[in-house]
């Protein structure tokens, strides 16, 4: 009944609205109305039943406390226009569970005493409420019912089904089998959620800020002051991949990516062309909308809840997907994902609302300390990192070649490693040989930068250099990241001609007057159409010299090799 909808307005329908308007009236006069802020917990299970509540607005969590459990089972939620506790109406005098307010809450309250009251007063009103409540449990007995036939296997036989529910009766266990008991009986904190990051080693946090992770957010916000974890925050989602490409390059470390469902899509391109092309292991946590109709019954969210479940199993593969919709066995999967991660997989851990409970406090914006962008800190980035709009403009113009010869030749002495993307760049800085010391990334326009800021970031003794097109340089994000945080061992060069001679050529959009400041800048000569010859990422670098590399290269293929090779290279010299 609760999950209805009313004639009109469509909001859930109320128990009361299927009385008729005399009798209503009589039922609302012995109603008493109360309030509960979030996260109270006014029916306790074990407690007398004195009464029952019908929910006006919001929502409310029903849990089961059962035995030696240290976790309380969450048996459900229920919305406005349902009603709660009404057993104690029809002879339970003990509370069965603990009902908790899932949001503020506003409900009306009929007494055990009104209700034998009114059945002296007026029998034909109490009657006809004693069948709404007598629907009402069974609406949620069918429920219960379906909960629990779904965790048993379709291929049980039916003596199987027989031995599992006679189990479950013999020893009082609300679960009818011990995956339910192991899934529905640990509902973690948003604070146990990171914790169980944090613990398995996964310190680095590369992130879009998210209203359902919002607590978490806090938490991170907290330790990232006390210097305990690493909390980077990104433009859109579409960057965290590339950045978590580059603490993985430069520490063989796994980062947390955590991201909004309705953003997943953003980072689905790095994801593909860079982490899949290339094999490189991640872990992603996207939050997910739409879990409920009944509690979330905003339509955008219920149909980009839908577009999660495609595009994660679709990106990752379903073999490397976690998390159910409706939250439960949230504490089970993040462990088996961050285990699927470390074996060299993709994996993302899905985080419904109802799969945690929101308890760290949020604070206050002037509480969080918000650091504005310091003028005279940007005037002294852009002193040591950028080339003058009229100073580039002056140089003559150089080819390809000259330009990746005269980066290497001015930076050598620091022994860098290079990130080079997309294009005809990375194919010129293998073909040319000047270093074995490169990251050639085959895919991901856009994405040098970001790889080279992460990994800058995450190993400060090794210089990283990102060599971009202006194509590539226009399409990236990171200028906004440089603009507060541009580590000194991050050098950032724009190969320039205006055009993209590796789709066409194609005019480009011009350089803003910010990559000027934020980047060296070096305009190159525009080749005439078809005379590129270097061919595309392959094994002709010098990683792949050695018989090694090259078995390598065969046995897991050219790309996912220049990754493996690269991480063992800045293994070799670098922090990692």
């Amino acid at each position: 009944m609760s999950s209805d909808s009313a004639a009109t307005g469509g909001s859930p329908a109320c128990v009361l609205d299927y009385l008729p308007e005399g009798q209503r009236r009589t039922l609302e006069a012995c109603l008493e109305e109360r309030r509960f802020s979030a996260g109270s917990c006014f029916i306790r299970q074990g407690d007398p039943g004195d009464g029952c509540y019908i929910i006006l607005e919001g929502s409310v969590r029903v849990e089961l406390a059962e035995g030696k459990r240290e976790s309380p089972a969450v048996l459900g939620y229920l919305e406005a226009g349902a009603l709660v506790g009404e057993m104690s109406l029809i002879g339970q005098p003990i509370r069965s569970a603990s009902v908790y307010a899932q949001t503020e809450v506003r409900l009306r309250w009929l007494s055990a005493v009104r209700y034998a009251e009114l059945g002296q007063a007026a029998p034909d009103v109490a009657l006809a409420f004693t069948r709404l409540v007598a629907q009402d449990m069974a609406g949620k007995i069918r429920q219960i019912n379906a909960r629990l036939t779904s965790y048993i296997s379709d291929e049980a036989s039916p003596a199987e089904v027989d031995a599992i529910v006679a189990r479950a009766v013999t020893e009082r266990n609300p679960f009818t089998s011990p995956w339910a008991a192991q899934y529905l009986t640990n509902v973690p904190t948003d604070v146990e959620v990171i914790d169980a990051f944090l613990s398995r080693g996964i310190n680095t946090v590369c992130m879009v800020a998210d209203s359902i992770l919002s607590t978490m957010d806090q938490y991170l916000m907290d330790l990232a002051r006390a210097g305990k974890v690493n909390r980077w925050v990104l433009p859109s989602e579409r960057s965290i991949p590339a950045v978590a490409v580059g603490r993985w390059l430069a520490t063989g470390e796994l980062s947390l990516m955590t991201m909004q469902n309705s953003g997943f899509s953003n980072a689905m391109d790095y994801l593909r062309s860079v982490m899949l092309t290339h094999r490189i292991p991640g872990l992603v946590m996207a939050s997910w909308r739409g879990f409920d109709a009944r509690l979330d019954d905003s339509e955008p969210h219920i149909l980009i809840g839908e577009v999660t479940e495609a595009d994660t199993r679709g990106t990752m593969g379903p073999e490397h997907v976690y998390g159910r919709r409706n939250g439960v066995g949230l504490a089970h999967d993040i462990p088996a994902a961050i285990e699927d991660a470390r074996r060299g997989n993709l994996a993302c851990i899905r985080v419904s609302p109802p799969g945690f409970k929101k308890s760290y406090p949020l604070k206050a914006v002037a509480d969080s300390r918000v650091v504005y962008l310091d003028p005279a800190a940007y005037a002294a980035v852009i002193a040591r990192t950028g080339t003058p709009f009229g100073q580039v403009q002056g140089k003559p113009l150089l080819g390809r070649d000259e330009a990746l010869r005269e980066i290497h030749g001015r930076l050598k002495a620091l022994n860098p490693f290079y990130i080079v993307g997309n294009g005809f760049n990375p194919r010129a800085m293998q073909a040319l040989r000047l270093t074995e010391r490169t990251f050639e990334n085959a895919g991901g326009m856009g994405s040098s930068l970001a790889i080279a800021w992460g990994a800058a970031k995450s190993d400060p003794r090794q210089v990283f250099v990102a060599i971009d097109g202006d194509q590539n340089a226009v399409m990236s994000e990171m200028e906004k990241v440089l603009a507060s945080d541009y580590p000194d061992n991050l050098h950032w060069f724009i190969l320039n001609n205006g055009t993209g001679e590796s789709v066409g050529p194609s005019t480009s959009l011009p350089l803003s007057p910010w990559h000027y400041e934020l980047a060296h800048v070096i305009n190159t000569r525009n080749e005439p159409p078809g005379s590129f010859t270097y061919s595309r990422i392959n094994n002709s670098g010098l990683k792949f010299a050695t018989d090694p590399a090259q078995a390598l290269a065969r046995e897991i293929g050219n790309l996912p090799a220049q990754a493996q090779l690269a991480r063992q290279l800045l293994g070799k010299s670098g922090g990692g």
